[in-house]
């Protein structure tokens, strides 16, 4: 692997990272709004 290639693979791994977190963060926000007190 190229260090160029690394580079652009460790981009795309951050992004998708950032894109799950995300995912997550409104999952568990929904999770908490929708819960009955």
């Amino acid at each position: 692997m190229s260090f160029k290639n690394r580079i652009i693979y460790y981009c795309i791994e951050s992004g998708t990272a950032q894109k799950r977190k995300r995912k997550a963060i409104k999952l568990k926000t929904t999770e908490e709004l929708s819960e009955p007190d």
